[in-house]
């Protein structure tokens, strides 16, 4: 059911429906919260239409569901650039290194 609602609210975002996309994204995080995929294109989406604070702190929502997700740690170090702390995103990426040297991400 997250998965079904999750695409469903990436494709109303695609096509200029923000505001339900967004509504189906959130949705499709309270039903599923272990769906990073969810996580991420929810916090794409507010990314896009100018809430970085809020796309950082569903961010920080998915990797509290699933810290160990390597795309949303690397949206998330991404996020946090994009808020101007560059030293804390560089930090992110050394530990998705550290972990994984091979991590195509960082």
């Amino acid at each position: 059911h997250g998965t079904v609602l999750a695409a469903w609210g990436g494709l109303e975002a695609r096509a200029g429906a923000t505001a339900k996309g967004l509504m189906l994204l959130r949705r499709s995080t309270l039903t599923c919260k272990h769906n990073a995929h969810a996580w991420l294109l929810l916090a794409r989406y507010l990314g896009a239409a100018a809430k970085r604070n809020q796309a950082l702190t569903v961010l920080e929502k998915g990797l509290h569901y699933s810290p160990s997700n390597t795309p949303l740690l690397h949206a998330h170090a991404m996020a946090v650039l994009h808020l101007g702390d560059r030293e804390r995103a560089k930090a992110e990426l050394s530990r998705m290194l550290e972990r994984d040297p091979k991590c195509a991400y960082a």
